[in-house]
């Protein structure tokens, strides 16, 4: 019974350390989403762009510019921050070493019309040795949204 409760005490530790690291990642992520969307929403292209893979930010910036022609935003609000599991394998192939959702609010208006709108989006992002990037596609329609849930 003895050997039984060590074994079982002597598990705890790797629980609680892998708990810890799991809740770290989490926090990495939502202060990677929240500079990002710092940076789009006070304009500061090179904080936001710094969240995208460096092949892509130069697109990334002449995006953001043609989007600010017809909306601004006011506000942006992380929801909710998701950690999900990436398997061995992928990481050999791709060196994503995690992968993540983010569900933004976000505040704005469109211009000329001013009209103000409200909605959330569901945002894709990905962990590298380098750090959390936004999983941005230059073929979407605007590079300040994803898709909305």
């Amino acid at each position: 019974m003895t050997a039984l409760l060590a074994a079982f005490f002597s598990c705890i530790p790797a629980d609680v350390q892998a708990l810890r690291q799991e809740d770290q990642e989490r926090e990495l992520l939502s202060a990677s989403a929240r500079q990002y969307w710092d940076g789009v929403r006070w304009e500061v292209d090179d904080q936001s762009a710094d969240f995208i893979v460096e092949d892509d930010r130069a697109l990334f910036r002449t995006r953001i510019d043609e989007q600010r022609k017809s909306e601004r935003l006011i506000e942006t609000t992380i929801l909710k921050v998701s950690l999900d599991e990436v398997d061995a394998e992928q990481t050999a192939t791709t060196g994503t070493w995690r992968t993540g959702t983010v569900l933004v609010q976000l505040e704005g208006y469109t211009l000329p019309a001013q009209i103000v709108r409200t909605e959330e989006v569901s945002q894709a992002w990905f962990r590298t040795m380098d750090g959390w990037f936004v999983d941005w596609d230059p073929e979407a329609p605007g590079p300040l949204a994803g898709e909305t849930p």
